[in-house]
Protein backbone atom coordinates (compact mmCIF):
# COMPACT_ATOMS: atom_id res chain seq x y z
CA UNK A 1 0.00 0.00 0.00
CA UNK A 2 1.40 3.32 -1.27
CA UNK A 3 1.25 5.24 1.60
CA UNK A 4 2.11 9.43 0.83
CA UNK A 5 1.17 12.61 2.89
CA UNK A 6 -0.72 14.97 0.71
CA UNK A 7 1.09 18.31 0.00
CA UNK A 8 0.18 21.10 -2.24
CA UNK A 9 2.28 20.10 -4.87
CA UNK A 10 0.59 16.38 -4.37
CA UNK A 11 -2.39 15.74 -6.10
CA UNK A 12 -3.95 12.40 -5.22
CA UNK A 13 -6.79 11.06 -6.76
CA UNK A 14 -9.12 8.26 -5.65
CA UNK A 15 -10.83 6.54 -8.48
CA UNK A 16 -10.20 7.77 -11.90
CA UNK A 17 -11.44 6.48 -15.13
CA UNK A 18 -8.53 6.20 -17.36
CA UNK A 19 -10.52 6.60 -20.69
CA UNK A 20 -10.68 10.34 -19.58
CA UNK A 21 -6.70 10.39 -19.83
CA UNK A 22 -6.00 8.44 -22.94
CA UNK A 23 -6.45 9.14 -26.92
CA UNK A 24 -8.41 6.47 -27.76
CA UNK A 25 -11.16 7.05 -24.37
CA UNK A 26 -10.29 3.45 -23.45
CA UNK A 27 -9.48 2.45 -19.74
CA UNK A 28 -11.36 1.28 -16.34
CA UNK A 29 -10.77 2.63 -13.12
CA UNK A 30 -7.25 3.62 -10.99
CA UNK A 31 -7.75 3.73 -7.33
CA UNK A 32 -4.55 5.16 -6.73
CA UNK A 33 -3.47 7.99 -9.38
CA UNK A 34 -1.06 11.15 -8.22
CA UNK A 35 -0.26 14.35 -10.01
CA UNK A 36 3.46 15.11 -8.69
CA UNK A 37 4.46 18.73 -8.99
CA UNK A 38 7.94 18.19 -7.31
CA UNK A 39 10.77 16.39 -7.91
CA UNK A 40 10.70 15.23 -4.11
CA UNK A 41 7.74 14.21 -4.12
CA UNK A 42 8.17 12.39 -7.58
CA UNK A 43 11.15 10.42 -5.69
CA UNK A 44 9.53 9.30 -2.93
CA UNK A 45 6.32 8.14 -4.86
CA UNK A 46 8.44 5.77 -6.80
CA UNK A 47 10.85 4.52 -3.90
CA UNK A 48 7.38 3.64 -1.91
CA UNK A 49 5.74 1.91 -5.51
CA UNK A 50 9.29 -0.19 -5.88
CA UNK A 51 9.05 1.30 -9.23
CA UNK A 52 6.34 -0.80 -10.00
CA UNK A 53 3.90 2.33 -11.27
CA UNK A 54 2.73 3.57 -14.60
CA UNK A 55 4.04 6.90 -16.20
CA UNK A 56 1.12 9.02 -17.85
CA UNK A 57 2.00 11.57 -20.35
CA UNK A 58 -0.72 12.23 -22.99
CA UNK A 59 -1.40 9.21 -23.51
CA UNK A 60 -1.14 9.28 -26.80
CA UNK A 61 0.20 5.55 -27.23
CA UNK A 62 -1.73 3.48 -24.55
CA UNK A 63 -4.50 0.99 -24.46
CA UNK A 64 -5.45 0.57 -21.18
CA UNK A 65 -7.36 -2.58 -19.79
CA UNK A 66 -11.26 -1.99 -18.95
CA UNK A 67 -10.63 -3.33 -15.44
CA UNK A 68 -9.15 -2.03 -12.59
CA UNK A 69 -5.68 -1.43 -12.38
CA UNK A 70 -3.47 -2.15 -9.46
CA UNK A 71 -0.70 -0.47 -10.04
CA UNK A 72 -0.56 3.61 -9.09
CA UNK A 73 -0.35 6.33 -11.76
CA UNK A 74 1.80 9.07 -11.50
CA UNK A 75 1.15 12.02 -13.96
CA UNK A 76 3.76 14.64 -14.03
CA UNK A 77 2.21 18.24 -13.38
CA UNK A 78 2.44 21.14 -14.48
CA UNK A 79 5.58 22.05 -12.46
CA UNK A 80 7.29 20.00 -14.97
CA UNK A 81 5.06 21.99 -17.85
CA UNK A 82 7.52 25.00 -19.28
CA UNK A 83 10.32 26.48 -21.33
CA UNK A 84 13.25 28.00 -20.68
CA UNK A 85 15.57 29.55 -23.59
CA UNK A 86 19.17 29.41 -22.18
CA UNK A 87 21.18 30.97 -25.00
CA UNK A 88 22.07 28.20 -27.56
CA UNK A 89 19.61 25.53 -25.86
CA UNK A 90 16.22 25.25 -24.75
CA UNK A 91 15.38 24.10 -21.51
CA UNK A 92 11.68 22.00 -21.81
CA UNK A 93 9.98 20.33 -19.05
CA UNK A 94 8.80 16.84 -19.97
CA UNK A 95 5.49 17.47 -19.18
CA UNK A 96 5.10 20.14 -21.55
CA UNK A 97 2.64 19.66 -24.80
CA UNK A 98 5.04 18.62 -27.88
CA UNK A 99 2.23 21.32 -30.17
CA UNK A 100 3.46 23.67 -27.41
CA UNK A 101 7.35 23.32 -28.13
CA UNK A 102 6.24 22.98 -31.59
CA UNK A 103 4.68 26.71 -31.46
CA UNK A 104 7.73 27.60 -29.21
CA UNK A 105 10.30 26.92 -31.78
CA UNK A 106 8.46 27.94 -35.17
CA UNK A 107 7.68 31.31 -33.57
CA UNK A 108 11.73 31.95 -32.68
CA UNK A 109 12.73 30.61 -35.91
CA UNK A 110 14.25 27.32 -34.01
CA UNK A 111 14.47 24.73 -36.68
CA UNK A 112 13.85 20.58 -35.68
CA UNK A 113 10.54 20.06 -34.64
CA UNK A 114 8.57 21.03 -37.32
CA UNK A 115 8.58 17.76 -38.87
CA UNK A 116 6.55 16.10 -36.06
CA UNK A 117 4.00 18.97 -35.62
CA UNK A 118 0.61 17.38 -34.81
CA UNK A 119 1.51 14.26 -32.44
CA UNK A 120 -0.43 14.41 -29.49
CA UNK A 121 2.47 13.71 -26.49
CA UNK A 122 4.17 15.37 -24.01
CA UNK A 123 7.90 16.01 -24.87
CA UNK A 124 9.07 13.62 -22.38
CA UNK A 125 6.96 10.78 -24.19
CA UNK A 126 8.42 11.93 -27.65
CA UNK A 127 12.11 11.82 -26.57
CA UNK A 128 11.14 8.75 -24.72
CA UNK A 129 9.85 6.72 -27.88
CA UNK A 130 12.31 8.49 -30.36
CA UNK A 131 9.35 10.06 -32.27
CA UNK A 132 9.83 10.56 -35.58
CA UNK A 133 7.81 11.83 -38.47
CA UNK A 134 8.48 12.99 -42.69
CA UNK A 135 12.13 11.81 -42.04
CA UNK A 136 13.53 13.46 -39.17
CA UNK A 137 13.81 11.84 -35.42
CA UNK A 138 13.63 14.05 -32.38
CA UNK A 139 16.59 12.51 -30.73
CA UNK A 140 18.57 15.02 -33.94
CA UNK A 141 18.10 17.58 -31.98
CA UNK A 142 18.17 16.48 -28.18
CA UNK A 143 21.43 17.63 -26.18
CA UNK A 144 20.66 16.64 -22.83
CA UNK A 145 18.39 14.97 -20.38
CA UNK A 146 17.84 15.25 -16.94
CA UNK A 147 16.03 11.87 -15.59
CA UNK A 148 15.07 9.89 -12.32
CA UNK A 149 15.19 6.07 -12.03
CA UNK A 150 13.02 3.35 -11.08
CA UNK A 151 15.11 4.47 -7.02
CA UNK A 152 14.34 7.47 -7.37
CA UNK A 153 18.33 8.85 -8.11
CA UNK A 154 18.22 11.80 -10.37
CA UNK A 155 20.85 11.62 -13.25
CA UNK A 156 21.98 14.13 -16.09
CA UNK A 157 22.63 12.83 -19.71
CA UNK A 158 24.60 13.89 -22.25
CA UNK A 159 24.51 13.24 -25.84
CA UNK A 160 27.08 10.85 -26.10
CA UNK A 161 25.47 8.76 -23.47
CA UNK A 162 22.24 8.60 -25.03
CA UNK A 163 21.02 5.65 -27.19
CA UNK A 164 18.19 5.92 -29.55
CA UNK A 165 17.12 3.74 -32.57
CA UNK A 166 13.40 3.30 -34.22
CA UNK A 167 10.63 4.38 -31.95
CA UNK A 168 13.49 3.29 -28.81
CA UNK A 169 15.69 4.98 -26.71
CA UNK A 170 17.82 4.27 -23.57
CA UNK A 171 15.34 6.12 -21.18
CA UNK A 172 12.77 3.15 -20.97
CA UNK A 173 13.28 2.36 -17.85
CA UNK A 174 14.04 5.99 -16.51
CA UNK A 175 11.18 9.12 -16.02
CA UNK A 176 12.28 11.95 -17.93
CA UNK A 177 12.21 15.64 -16.08
CA UNK A 178 13.29 17.83 -18.45
CA UNK A 179 15.10 17.86 -21.95
CA UNK A 180 17.50 20.39 -23.40
CA UNK A 181 16.88 20.76 -27.66
CA UNK A 182 19.71 22.43 -29.51
CA UNK A 183 18.45 23.93 -32.87
CA UNK A 184 19.49 25.02 -35.49
CA UNK A 185 18.67 28.66 -37.42
CA UNK A 186 15.68 28.16 -39.42
CA UNK A 187 13.30 30.39 -41.85
CA UNK A 188 9.61 30.08 -43.29
CA UNK A 189 8.70 27.55 -40.16
CA UNK A 190 5.61 28.64 -40.14
CA UNK A 191 4.83 27.72 -43.65
CA UNK A 192 6.97 24.57 -43.27
CA UNK A 193 5.09 23.20 -40.02
CA UNK A 194 1.62 24.49 -41.38
CA UNK A 195 2.18 21.80 -44.43
CA UNK A 196 3.31 19.04 -42.34
CA UNK A 197 0.23 19.67 -40.07
CA UNK A 198 -1.83 19.50 -43.43
CA UNK A 199 -0.25 15.95 -44.59
CA UNK A 200 -0.64 14.64 -41.15
CA UNK A 201 -3.73 15.00 -41.04
CA UNK A 202 -4.48 13.69 -44.96
CA UNK A 203 -2.81 10.82 -44.13
CA UNK A 204 -4.40 10.02 -40.61
CA UNK A 205 -7.95 9.52 -39.46
CA UNK A 206 -8.31 12.10 -36.65
CA UNK A 207 -12.53 11.76 -36.75
CA UNK A 208 -12.40 9.24 -34.13
CA UNK A 209 -9.94 9.01 -30.62
CA UNK A 210 -7.55 6.25 -31.15
CA UNK A 211 -3.67 5.30 -30.31
CA UNK A 212 -2.25 6.81 -33.67
CA UNK A 213 -0.50 4.13 -35.36
CA UNK A 214 -0.79 0.76 -33.95
CA UNK A 215 2.32 -0.96 -35.21
CA UNK A 216 6.14 0.02 -35.83
CA UNK A 217 6.33 0.11 -39.54
CA UNK A 218 9.17 -2.45 -41.12
CA UNK A 219 13.03 -2.22 -41.93
CA UNK A 220 13.39 -0.79 -45.96
CA UNK A 221 10.63 1.46 -46.03
CA UNK A 222 7.60 -1.11 -45.63
CA UNK A 223 4.74 0.70 -43.70
CA UNK A 224 2.65 -1.51 -41.59
CA UNK A 225 -0.96 0.15 -42.62
CA UNK A 226 0.22 -0.76 -46.64
CA UNK A 227 0.64 -4.30 -45.12
CA UNK A 228 -2.60 -3.98 -43.41
CA UNK A 229 -4.62 -2.52 -46.21
CA UNK A 230 -2.89 -5.26 -49.14
CA UNK A 231 -4.95 -7.66 -46.54
CA UNK A 232 -8.17 -5.89 -46.97
CA UNK A 233 -8.57 -4.81 -43.61
CA UNK A 234 -9.93 -1.85 -43.61
CA UNK A 235 -13.39 -0.63 -41.77
CA UNK A 236 -13.31 -4.50 -40.12
CA UNK A 237 -15.09 -4.18 -36.89
CA UNK A 238 -15.04 -5.72 -33.78
CA UNK A 239 -18.40 -3.94 -32.07
CA UNK A 240 -17.57 -0.14 -31.96
CA UNK A 241 -13.68 -0.60 -33.00
CA UNK A 242 -12.69 -0.55 -36.10
CA UNK A 243 -9.43 -0.49 -37.97
CA UNK A 244 -9.85 2.78 -40.07
CA UNK A 245 -10.66 3.42 -43.51
CA UNK A 246 -8.82 6.12 -44.15
CA UNK A 247 -5.35 4.91 -42.41
CA UNK A 248 -4.79 1.17 -42.02
CA UNK A 249 -2.60 1.33 -38.94
CA UNK A 250 -4.99 3.25 -37.25
CA UNK A 251 -7.28 1.45 -34.48
CA UNK A 252 -10.48 3.53 -33.76
CA UNK A 253 -12.76 3.95 -31.46
CA UNK A 254 -16.29 4.68 -32.92
CA UNK A 255 -18.01 5.35 -29.51
CA UNK A 256 -17.91 3.05 -26.53
CA UNK A 257 -15.66 0.80 -27.79
CA UNK A 258 -13.45 -1.29 -25.13
CA UNK A 259 -9.77 -2.48 -24.58
CA UNK A 260 -10.98 -6.58 -26.03
CA UNK A 261 -12.18 -5.04 -28.81
CA UNK A 262 -9.12 -3.40 -29.78
CA UNK A 263 -6.90 -6.26 -28.86
CA UNK A 264 -9.47 -8.66 -31.01
CA UNK A 265 -8.23 -5.79 -34.49
CA UNK A 266 -5.12 -6.37 -33.35
CA UNK A 267 -4.53 -10.10 -33.21
CA UNK A 268 -6.48 -10.52 -36.39
CA UNK A 269 -4.09 -7.85 -38.28
CA UNK A 270 -1.18 -9.94 -36.87
CA UNK A 271 -2.34 -13.19 -38.35
CA UNK A 272 -3.42 -11.78 -41.45
CA UNK A 273 -0.55 -9.87 -42.12
CA UNK A 274 1.51 -12.76 -41.00
CA UNK A 275 -0.08 -15.46 -43.09
CA UNK A 276 -0.32 -13.42 -46.40
CA UNK A 277 3.04 -11.60 -46.03
CA UNK A 278 5.21 -14.07 -43.64
CA UNK A 279 5.84 -10.98 -42.02
CA UNK A 280 4.82 -10.55 -37.96
CA UNK A 281 4.09 -6.74 -37.06
CA UNK A 282 5.30 -5.64 -33.97
CA UNK A 283 3.37 -3.01 -31.50
CA UNK A 284 3.81 0.62 -31.38
CA UNK A 285 1.52 0.82 -28.46
CA UNK A 286 2.12 0.01 -25.23
CA UNK A 287 -1.06 -2.06 -23.00
CA UNK A 288 -1.58 -0.99 -19.71
CA UNK A 289 -3.60 -4.31 -17.68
Amino acid sequence: MVVVEDTQRLIVKRVVKLKDYTSIKIGGRVSRFFIVNTEQDLSKLVKETGGLFYLLGKGSNILASDERLSKPVIKLGEEFDYIKRDFSLVEVGAATSFLKLVKYAVENELEGVENLVGIPASVGGMVCMNASSFGREISSVVERVRCMDKEGSISIVEKDEMKFAYRKSSFANRIILSVWFKFENGFNLKEKAKNFLKERRIRGDYDYPSCGCVFKNLPGGVFSGALIEGCGLKGVRKNNAAVSERHANFIVNLGGAGFKDVECLIKMIKEKVHEKYNVVLEEEIHRWT
